[in-house]
């Protein structure tokens, strides 16, 4: 499939254009009854084609997320002096979609998608073992919907970073 970094939980006039565009993206209705847009319905949805922070430490942040990123499968892609970027395994971009830079930090909220609770615990106790802060243990948070099942933690710069499965523990 073609990349098309487009994913909506959206309302009609973007399912109009996912209906509309059947050779770019495809729709699918997911759990949680919202219509997303996907590029590969294996890999999931898709609405930001890379992101990055300002981090105080370079080297000390690129650790940490190596650590924390890595039972999501994440791994390192790009890595320069002041820059590096993490890829997900079916990511169609080889640079990656998270990236670091060395710069004044400003604490952001970051949500990582996660394909299972074992993934999200794995996440969880990888960013304590790393020294992270917990903001919030594994578990349901049925105050977003019934399979919201996430971790928070908080990053050496203050960043709240999550990781999420929308998915039915099995």
């Amino acid at each position: 499939p073609k990349c098309c970094h487009l994913s909506f939980h959206a309302v009609n006039p973007i399912q109009d254009y996912c209906q509309k565009n059947p050779d770019f993206i495809s729709l699918k209705l997911v759990d949680t009854g919202y219509p997303i847009c996907y590029n590969d319905l294996e890999k999931g949805p898709l609405m930001i084609d890379h992101f990055g922070i300002k981090v105080k430490d370079f080297t000390k942040s690129k650790d940490f997320y190596q650590k924390v990123l890595q039972p999501l499968g994440y791994q390192l892609a790009a890595n320069f002096p002041q820059a590096a970027s993490f890829v997900e395994p079916n990511d169609c971009d080889p640079m990656g979609d998270f990236w670091l830079n060395q710069g004044k930090a400003e604490p952001q909220y970051i949500a990582f998608h996660a394909d299972t609770h074992a993934q999200v615990d794995a996440f969880y106790q990888a960013g304590l073992a790393a020294g992270a802060k917990s903001n919030g243990e594994s578990g349901l948070r049925e105050n977003y919907h019934p399979n919201y099942y996430a971790a928070y933690l908080i990053d050496p710069d203050g960043n709240n970073i999550e990781a999420v499965c929308h998915k039915e523990r099995h």
